[in-house]
């Protein structure tokens, strides 16, 4: 208890477009739910983004891929996996080879090229197929770090700091945080 709430609904890097489409989804998704007697049910309220950048025009911001999950995968979950690469990896290629993004830059506007594109996967599980996909359509990429987000020693040692600091004796956690490159503390002090 004790603990001061802090709103992160300002977007200071979306454009207004991209946070528009979040908040009219994710209010959706995380809609007001009750249960028989009125109540709550078990959902967090979802607060709306608040975009602090200007959209940068009037064109749709958010593009919807369907995927009809047709291959010879063997299961339902990986055909549908395999299909959502194979139409990524396509619609990738085709915005690079029809030039029909244009990114604003400071000497003018230039189409999209495969170094402008990141995708963010939920998880390396099926990062093969996506490999695969990529490749099968000619679009350069690597792998960056293969481990995820929250495997990296920064983000353990801030969950470790966080840990420790929603539960004062959570002692893994400290000594974790304490042996990280943010305190340094050696083995010997720690065991001191």
């Amino acid at each position: 208890g004790g603990g001061v709430s802090v709103d992160l609904a300002e977007n200071f890097r979306s454009d207004a477009r991209l946070v528009d489409w979040q908040n009219t989804v994710f209010a959706v998704l995380f809609g007001d739910r009750t249960d028989e007697d009125g109540q709550r049910a078990g959902q967090v309220a979802y607060e709306p983004g608040v975009a602090r950048r200007a959209a940068t025009d009037n064109a749709p911001a958010v593009e919807l891929l369907l995927s009809s999950g047709e291959t010879g995968a063997t299961s339902y979950g990986e055909r549908q996996r395999d299909s959502e690469a194979r139409r990524v990896a396509a619609r990738l290629r085709g915005i690079v080879d029809d030039g029909e993004v244009l990114l604003e830059t400071e000497d003018g506007p230039r189409p999209a090229s495969f170094g402008d594109f990141g995708l963010l996967l939920r998880a390396t599980t099926d990062i093969k197929l996506y490999e695969r996909a990529l490749s099968r359509a000619r679009v350069p990429y690597y792998v960056v770090e293969g481990m995820g987000f929250y495997d990296r020693p920064e983000v353990v040692d801030m969950l470790n700091l966080f840990s420790f600091l929603d539960n004062r004796t959570d002692e893994p956690a400290l000594a974790g945080v304490l042996r990280s490159a943010m305190f340094g503390v050696s083995d010997e002090a720690l065991l001191a």
